[in-house]
């Protein structure tokens, strides 16, 4: 048995809900585990990854491998990353782990105010989305005996409380923060395309991330990892803003003996701001 994520500790939670003075501020979506999948995958570099990261058991999956449910299988057959998690977890014994939670509020840059109440509940994910395992009828599972909230405490200037009495004698406390909505879709067995109007009413995002999963992955299965993105022999991808294409023309791909995907591999860098500069996420075209 092994955990089966890139990072185990989001993986362990279906649903984080944050409320802040009785007011919920986050989407009950139940696909947390994606956002901070995606997040940590696409906004991170691989000395990252290969540091601070381990301390929620990020280990980077071996390509090709990402459903070798088998962690002692052979080096050449294995999934790296599998095998390094099981590492831990093979004696059942207790892991230590960390890492940050993945809701807008918490990447606020401004700090919340005294005697404002906030709330985390966090919703447990299912065994079988946590772990894998290459036995039939397994019964493992995941027990957690203790987790801590780590929160920064500033004693502010008296000026700035009074300042802060003043403005919101006049309104109320104002939090930019950068929203982020993760939303999921059924495409049904044999259907060749699929097409979504008003994804998003309001606000246009500021970049828009598709993955492909397979269903039952994505419900949790011993034997599937959640996270192994896939193309499908997808042949073209366009999005539309206002009824405007972008980018200009849709992305034309293939998959069979002579691959073209480049213009959609490199939309992960231009989407995250690290096109052409001297940053990358670790992500190869091979």
């Amino acid at each position: 048995m092994g955990l089966k994520t890139h990072v185990a500790v989001i993986s362990f939670d279906h649903k984080v809900d944050v409320f802040l003075k009785g007011k919920q501020v986050t989407q009950a979506t139940g696909t947390y585990p994606y956002r901070a999948y995606l997040e940590t995958l696409l906004n991170y570099g691989p000395s990252a990854k290969q540091s601070q990261l381990t301390a929620s058991l990020f280990y980077k999956d071996t390509a090709g491998k990402m459903d070798v449910a088998n962690p002692t299988a052979t080096a050449a057959n294995a999934n790296l990353s599998l095998k390094a998690k099981y590492e831990f977890s093979k004696t059942s014994g207790i892991i230590e782990m960390a890492g940050p939670i993945f809701c807008d509020v918490f990447f606020s840059e401004r700090l919340l105010l005294s005697y404002v109440d906030l709330k985390v509940v966090m919703n447990r994910a299912s065994n079988e989305f946590c772990l894998m395992a290459s036995e039939v009828d397994a019964d493992y599972r995941v027990k957690l005996i203790d987790a801590n909230l780590k929160l920064r405490k500033v004693k502010v200037n008296p000026s700035v409380s009074l300042a802060h009495e003043v403005a919101l004698k006049k309104g109320p406390a104002m939090y930019p923060i950068r929203r982020v909505e993760c939303k999921s879709f059924i495409i049904s067995a044999g259907n060749p395309s699929l097409r979504k109007d008003n994804v998003f009413n309001g606000l246009v995002p500021k970049s828009v991330i598709l993955g492909l999963v397979e269903s039952a992955a994505f419900n949790g299965g011993l034997k599937t990892n959640p996270f192994n993105f896939q193309h499908f022999n997808m042949s073209s991808l366009s999005v539309s803003v206002n009824g405007e294409p972008i980018p200009f023309k849709p992305i034309q791909l293939s998959f069979g003996a002579n691959p073209q995907f480049i213009e959609a591999f490199l939309t992960q860098f231009s989407g995250t701001g690290k096109m052409y500069y001297n940053i990358g996420n670790g992500i190869s075209c091979t």
